[in-house]
Protein backbone atom coordinates (compact mmCIF):
# COMPACT_ATOMS: atom_id res chain seq x y z
CA UNK A 1 0.00 0.00 0.00
CA UNK A 2 0.77 3.88 0.15
CA UNK A 3 2.29 5.17 3.58
CA UNK A 4 1.83 8.50 4.52
CA UNK A 5 2.31 10.58 7.86
CA UNK A 6 4.28 11.23 10.66
CA UNK A 7 5.99 8.47 12.55
CA UNK A 8 8.12 10.17 15.65
CA UNK A 9 10.44 8.41 18.43
CA UNK A 10 9.25 5.00 17.18
CA UNK A 11 11.48 1.74 18.23
CA UNK A 12 12.61 -1.20 16.71
CA UNK A 13 12.31 1.02 13.39
CA UNK A 14 9.38 3.01 12.27
CA UNK A 15 8.51 0.75 9.24
CA UNK A 16 9.82 -2.85 8.87
CA UNK A 17 9.44 -4.86 5.43
CA UNK A 18 9.90 -7.99 3.51
CA UNK A 19 7.24 -7.26 1.09
CA UNK A 20 5.77 -5.20 -1.06
CA UNK A 21 5.35 -1.24 -0.20
CA UNK A 22 3.91 0.60 -3.35
CA UNK A 23 5.70 4.15 -2.12
CA UNK A 24 6.36 6.28 1.31
CA UNK A 25 5.52 9.54 1.81
CA UNK A 26 6.24 10.66 5.34
CA UNK A 27 7.65 13.11 7.79
CA UNK A 28 10.65 10.66 10.00
CA UNK A 29 11.46 12.10 13.70
CA UNK A 30 13.47 10.90 16.44
CA UNK A 31 13.09 6.89 15.60
CA UNK A 32 15.48 4.61 16.31
CA UNK A 33 16.68 0.42 15.44
CA UNK A 34 19.31 -2.02 15.08
CA UNK A 35 18.75 -1.56 11.13
CA UNK A 36 16.83 1.17 9.65
CA UNK A 37 16.00 3.40 12.41
CA UNK A 38 13.12 5.23 10.24
CA UNK A 39 12.70 2.19 7.34
CA UNK A 40 13.78 -1.32 7.30
CA UNK A 41 13.49 -3.38 4.32
CA UNK A 42 14.90 -6.90 3.93
CA UNK A 43 14.52 -8.54 0.10
CA UNK A 44 11.46 -5.85 0.17
CA UNK A 45 10.13 -3.61 -3.00
CA UNK A 46 9.19 -0.44 -2.45
CA UNK A 47 8.12 1.87 -5.09
CA UNK A 48 9.77 4.89 -3.93
CA UNK A 49 10.59 6.96 -0.58
CA UNK A 50 10.02 10.89 -0.16
CA UNK A 51 9.41 13.00 3.10
CA UNK A 52 11.81 14.00 5.72
CA UNK A 53 14.07 12.17 7.54
CA UNK A 54 15.35 13.85 10.63
CA UNK A 55 17.53 12.67 13.46
CA UNK A 56 16.70 8.68 13.09
CA UNK A 57 19.36 6.31 14.55
CA UNK A 58 20.53 3.24 14.08
CA UNK A 59 22.54 0.92 16.51
CA UNK A 60 24.22 -0.83 13.46
CA UNK A 61 23.38 0.05 9.98
CA UNK A 62 21.83 2.78 8.33
CA UNK A 63 20.31 5.85 10.68
CA UNK A 64 17.19 6.48 8.20
CA UNK A 65 17.07 3.71 5.84
CA UNK A 66 18.24 0.44 5.87
CA UNK A 67 18.07 -1.86 2.50
CA UNK A 68 19.50 -5.53 2.18
CA UNK A 69 18.08 -7.15 -1.07
CA UNK A 70 15.09 -6.55 -2.97
CA UNK A 71 14.35 -2.95 -4.64
CA UNK A 72 13.57 0.60 -4.29
CA UNK A 73 12.26 2.60 -6.87
CA UNK A 74 13.85 6.41 -6.09
CA UNK A 75 14.73 7.85 -3.16
CA UNK A 76 13.26 11.70 -3.14
CA UNK A 77 13.43 13.46 0.62
CA UNK A 78 15.78 15.44 2.72
CA UNK A 79 17.97 13.65 5.61
CA UNK A 80 19.12 15.89 8.70
CA UNK A 81 20.99 14.12 11.34
CA UNK A 82 20.52 10.79 10.99
CA UNK A 83 23.41 8.49 12.18
CA UNK A 84 24.12 5.13 12.44
CA UNK A 85 26.83 3.34 14.44
CA UNK A 86 28.33 1.40 11.87
CA UNK A 87 27.70 2.18 7.58
CA UNK A 88 24.90 4.26 6.03
CA UNK A 89 24.20 7.85 8.57
CA UNK A 90 21.33 8.12 6.47
CA UNK A 91 21.32 5.13 3.81
CA UNK A 92 22.72 1.90 3.88
CA UNK A 93 21.85 -0.43 0.71
CA UNK A 94 23.34 -3.59 0.55
CA UNK A 95 22.32 -5.93 -2.49
CA UNK A 96 19.54 -5.78 -4.60
CA UNK A 97 18.39 -2.22 -6.45
CA UNK A 98 18.25 1.42 -5.99
CA UNK A 99 17.11 3.85 -8.43
CA UNK A 100 17.84 7.71 -8.65
CA UNK A 101 18.71 9.46 -5.66
CA UNK A 102 17.35 13.19 -5.62
CA UNK A 103 17.83 14.10 -2.17
CA UNK A 104 20.09 16.51 0.05
CA UNK A 105 22.24 15.28 3.21
CA UNK A 106 22.94 17.32 6.12
CA UNK A 107 25.03 16.36 9.21
CA UNK A 108 24.60 13.00 9.21
CA UNK A 109 27.64 10.80 10.64
CA UNK A 110 28.68 7.11 10.09
CA UNK A 111 30.76 5.47 13.07
CA UNK A 112 32.42 4.23 10.20
CA UNK A 113 31.29 4.34 6.36
CA UNK A 114 29.36 6.92 4.61
CA UNK A 115 28.00 9.39 6.65
CA UNK A 116 25.20 9.87 4.03
CA UNK A 117 25.09 7.18 2.00
CA UNK A 118 26.53 3.49 1.89
CA UNK A 119 26.21 1.05 -1.32
CA UNK A 120 27.78 -2.73 -1.27
CA UNK A 121 27.21 -5.10 -3.89
CA UNK A 122 24.48 -3.21 -5.40
CA UNK A 123 24.50 -2.78 -9.22
CA UNK A 124 22.81 0.52 -10.52
CA UNK A 125 24.51 1.27 -14.04
CA UNK A 126 21.68 3.90 -14.81
CA UNK A 127 21.35 5.08 -11.05
CA UNK A 128 22.23 8.83 -10.37
CA UNK A 129 22.35 10.22 -7.54
CA UNK A 130 21.65 14.52 -7.52
CA UNK A 131 22.13 16.54 -4.24
CA UNK A 132 23.70 18.42 -1.84
CA UNK A 133 26.08 16.72 0.78
CA UNK A 134 26.72 19.40 3.58
CA UNK A 135 28.96 18.38 6.34
CA UNK A 136 28.48 14.45 6.86
CA UNK A 137 30.85 12.62 8.49
CA UNK A 138 32.50 8.89 8.60
CA UNK A 139 34.81 6.91 10.78
CA UNK A 140 37.54 5.58 8.57
CA UNK A 141 36.11 6.37 5.04
CA UNK A 142 33.59 7.99 2.46
CA UNK A 143 32.49 11.14 4.89
CA UNK A 144 29.31 11.55 2.51
CA UNK A 145 29.15 8.77 -0.02
CA UNK A 146 31.04 5.45 0.26
CA UNK A 147 30.69 2.23 -2.62
CA UNK A 148 32.05 -1.01 -2.69
CA UNK A 149 31.47 -3.55 -5.32
CA UNK A 150 29.41 -1.42 -6.95
CA UNK A 151 28.37 1.04 -9.63
CA UNK A 152 26.66 4.31 -10.58
CA UNK A 153 26.04 5.90 -13.37
CA UNK A 154 26.73 9.94 -12.28
CA UNK A 155 27.30 11.82 -8.91
CA UNK A 156 26.42 15.10 -9.12
CA UNK A 157 25.99 17.96 -6.32
CA UNK A 158 27.60 20.26 -4.16
CA UNK A 159 30.31 18.51 -1.37
CA UNK A 160 30.79 20.86 1.44
CA UNK A 161 32.61 20.18 4.39
CA UNK A 162 32.18 16.59 4.49
CA UNK A 163 34.76 14.65 6.27
CA UNK A 164 36.44 11.22 8.00
CA UNK A 165 38.49 11.58 10.95
CA UNK A 166 41.23 14.27 10.54
CA UNK A 167 42.31 13.97 14.26
CA UNK A 168 45.43 11.89 15.31
CA UNK A 169 46.81 8.91 12.99
CA UNK A 170 43.96 7.30 11.56
CA UNK A 171 43.72 6.12 8.10
CA UNK A 172 41.25 7.48 7.06
CA UNK A 173 40.24 8.16 2.86
CA UNK A 174 37.55 9.60 0.82
CA UNK A 175 36.44 12.96 2.34
CA UNK A 176 33.45 13.30 0.37
CA UNK A 177 33.71 9.70 -1.43
CA UNK A 178 35.50 6.66 -1.51
CA UNK A 179 35.25 3.86 -4.05
CA UNK A 180 36.39 0.62 -3.67
CA UNK A 181 35.95 -1.48 -6.68
CA UNK A 182 33.47 0.35 -8.06
CA UNK A 183 32.22 1.53 -11.71
CA UNK A 184 30.61 5.49 -11.99
CA UNK A 185 30.48 7.04 -15.06
CA UNK A 186 30.97 10.73 -14.24
CA UNK A 187 31.13 13.22 -11.17
CA UNK A 188 30.39 16.83 -10.91
CA UNK A 189 29.73 19.63 -9.24
CA UNK A 190 31.56 21.47 -6.36
CA UNK A 191 34.18 19.96 -3.34
CA UNK A 192 34.72 22.37 -0.81
CA UNK A 193 36.65 22.22 2.45
CA UNK A 194 36.31 18.22 2.32
CA UNK A 195 39.10 16.51 4.06
CA UNK A 196 40.49 13.19 5.12
CA UNK A 197 43.35 12.20 6.99
CA UNK A 198 45.35 10.02 4.73
CA UNK A 199 44.55 10.56 1.23
CA UNK A 200 42.27 11.40 -1.07
CA UNK A 201 39.90 14.79 0.78
CA UNK A 202 37.51 15.02 -2.02
CA UNK A 203 37.88 11.94 -3.46
CA UNK A 204 39.12 8.65 -3.04
CA UNK A 205 38.90 5.57 -5.69
CA UNK A 206 41.04 2.27 -5.26
CA UNK A 207 40.26 -0.76 -7.97
CA UNK A 208 37.54 1.57 -9.58
CA UNK A 209 36.60 3.11 -12.62
CA UNK A 210 35.77 6.83 -13.49
CA UNK A 211 35.03 7.72 -16.63
CA UNK A 212 34.79 11.31 -16.22
CA UNK A 213 35.50 13.99 -13.44
CA UNK A 214 33.94 17.90 -14.00
CA UNK A 215 34.13 19.45 -10.33
CA UNK A 216 35.48 22.13 -8.71
CA UNK A 217 38.14 21.21 -5.79
CA UNK A 218 38.77 23.90 -3.58
CA UNK A 219 38.97 24.57 0.26
CA UNK A 220 41.62 23.02 3.12
CA UNK A 221 41.65 19.53 1.79
CA UNK A 222 44.18 16.75 2.92
CA UNK A 223 46.82 15.91 -0.19
CA UNK A 224 46.22 14.64 -2.37
CA UNK A 225 42.59 15.98 -3.37
CA UNK A 226 42.05 13.28 -5.50
CA UNK A 227 43.71 9.98 -4.95
CA UNK A 228 43.17 8.33 -7.90
CA UNK A 229 44.36 4.57 -7.97
CA UNK A 230 43.72 1.24 -9.75
CA UNK A 231 46.04 -0.37 -6.77
CA UNK A 232 47.61 2.31 -3.77
CA UNK A 233 50.77 2.70 -5.54
CA UNK A 234 49.82 4.19 -8.11
CA UNK A 235 48.47 7.82 -7.28
CA UNK A 236 46.42 10.23 -9.48
CA UNK A 237 47.04 10.81 -12.38
CA UNK A 238 48.65 7.56 -13.61
CA UNK A 239 45.54 6.26 -13.92
CA UNK A 240 43.76 3.96 -16.34
CA UNK A 241 41.75 6.85 -18.58
CA UNK A 242 40.33 9.64 -16.73
CA UNK A 243 38.84 12.99 -18.07
CA UNK A 244 39.64 15.70 -15.46
CA UNK A 245 38.45 18.97 -16.38
CA UNK A 246 36.96 22.14 -13.60
CA UNK A 247 38.95 23.88 -11.41
CA UNK A 248 41.45 22.84 -9.12
CA UNK A 249 43.25 25.11 -6.18
CA UNK A 250 44.33 25.26 -2.91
Amino acid sequence: GVIKGSFIANTDSAISSDGTIKSVNADFVANSGDNGGAIAGTDSTIGGISGNFIANSATANGGAIYKSGGTIDNVTASFIGNNAATNGGAIYANAGTIGNIASDFAGNPAGTSGGALYMESSVNADTNVVGDFLANTGGTSGGAIYMTSSSLNNINGDFISNSVAVSGSATTFGGAILRDNSTVSGIGGRFINNSANTKGGAISAVDSTINSINADLAGLLYEPRLFLAQFIKYPFPYVGVIEFSGKYFP
